[in-house]
């Protein structure tokens, strides 16, 4: 089976977690979307249209990006001068000063009644007293804003803990520490879509060369959906480390107290309805790349390790306060 059939084979649907308090112990065949150009475009607020990525473009990207494209350096780039970037969810909804900070719109699923599509955007949990992170602030039309903290991953040291976590990926390092890359990829709302970086300087893209900021797309078509890449660090039982104290507070893709909600929640993005595309893929340092096809639409949603989940055009992130699992400050 090719990777174009991999991404898009149909996922069956799953039950999802059931909404509990917070007090509590608690894709369409090929052929359908291969469409003609006429029939599946993609309509910029600027009145730009363009033919949305195909399968191929998609699969060709995927198999670039995760054959090594990227420089590979050892362990010992920790020590490097060459800064090692990474991003964090801000829990306050700024960075400190001298912080480097991306704060990107996603524009999520418009309603739209007459076709029956409404905007599911949501906490999945929100009674009184559960936690929500001003990083990832829901408005009243259901988008999104993230706002997330550029750190450097060679002074914080980021690694395997008894719990499993994700941290957004931004640096020309492909990996850190042991940790998987997962590469995210959601369909965004179609119609006059207004996904826009809303900081000048920085965005998800990480960049090649010198200085190696993240960069932002150089061009407006490519931020129709939203995509980034995460370190993601499966969870390791023997480990007595902790997320380090970056000296603010912050949160990361993670559900390390099962069924309390205190300190974390779901997040739900409503992705377009219509032959949504979205998808992520994982490669493992030494291992080829894995689609959610291969290794299971929970793969990333399990019972020790709650990080993300692909379903029914909709994505899950875990979202968890640093606080609850964090070094003490020195």
């Amino acid at each position: 089976m090719n990777l174009k059939s991999l991404i898009l084979k149909p996922i069956g649907a799953l039950c999802f977690l059931t909404v509990i308090s917070c007090n509590d112990n608690v894709t369409s065949d090929i052929e359908d979307i291969e469409e003609s150009l006429t029939e599946d475009v993609e309509t910029l607020a600027d009145g730009t249209v363009f033919p949305k990525e195909s399968v191929a473009e998609i699969a060709a990207r995927i198999d670039r990006e995760m054959s090594g494209i990227r420089t590979i350096r050892k362990t010992a780039a920790q020590s490097s001068s060459i800064p090692h970037y990474v991003g964090v969810i801000s829990a306050t909804g700024k960075c400190p000063y001298g912080v480097g900070e991306i704060r990107y719109y996603m524009d999520c699923q418009d309603n739209e009644k007459l076709k029956f599509d409404k905007n599911d955007t949501e906490y999945q949990h929100n009674d009184p007293g559960c936690y929500k992170s001003k990083g990832l602030d829901i408005n009243s039309k259901g988008n999104v804003t993230w706002v997330v903290c550029i750190v450097d991953a060679n002074e914080f040291k980021f690694r395997r803990m008894k719990y499993g976590y994700a941290i957004f990926d931004l640096s020309h390092t492909q990996y850190l520490n042991g940790a998987a890359e997962v590469l995210v990829h959601s369909d965004d709302e179609d119609n006059n879509n207004a996904n826009e970086y809303l900081c000048s300087s920085y965005g998800f893209v990480r960049n090649e060369s010198s200085p190696y900021w993240p960069s932002q797309p150089k061009d407006k078509k490519d931020l129709r959906n939203t995509e980034f890449w995460l370190y993601y660090f499966a969870p390791d039982p023997n480990s007595g480390y902790k997320l380090p104290n970056l000296g603010f507070e912050y949160d990361v893709f993670g559900n390390f107290d099962c069924c309390s909600y205190k300190k974390q929640n779901i997040l739900i993005t409503d992705s377009e309805d219509h032959k949504c595309n979205n998808y992520w893929a994982l490669c493992q340092q030494g291992s080829n790349k894995k689609t959610e096809n291969q290794l299971g639409e929970n793969y990333l949603f399990g019972s020790n390790g709650k990080i993300l989940k692909n379903h029914n055009s909709h994505f899950y992130f875990a979202i968890q306060s640093s606080r609850y699992y964090r070094e003490d400050i020195k």
